[in-house]
């Protein structure tokens, strides 16, 4: 049977069609091509969600840090830490995380 209405088109359209805020932004703050630092900057309309804090576990002091020179810290909602692992927390946290879990 055929369609007597207007003929919709399945074709992507050439304009990509946005609204206003609803950009999503993800910055790699370490462990890109490698093992350990792991941390992930995400913001998406107003809220912004930092995954893992993890150091690196070949370096020490600052140099084991994520890169947070790259976003101004200030503006995390929240700390999401996807796995109890030493990549994915700095040593205090993870200390004070296996306090918690227990």
């Amino acid at each position: 049977m055929a369609s007597t209405g207007p003929s919709q088109s399945l074709k992507r359209r050439d304009a990509p069609v946005t609204r206003g805020g609803d950009q999503l932004t993800l910055i790699p703050l370490g462990a890109g091509n490698e093992v350990g630092r792991s941390c992930v900057y995400m913001s998406f309309k107003g809220k912004t969600v930092l995954f893992d804090c993890g150091i690196h576990p070949a370096y020490s002091g600052m140099a084991a840090l994520p890169y947070f020179d790259e976003i101004d810290p200030s503006t995390i909602d929240v700390l999401l830490i996807t796995q109890l692992h030493e990549i994915n927390l700095s040593k205090e946290e993870y200390a004070v995380a296996s306090e918690v879990e227990r």
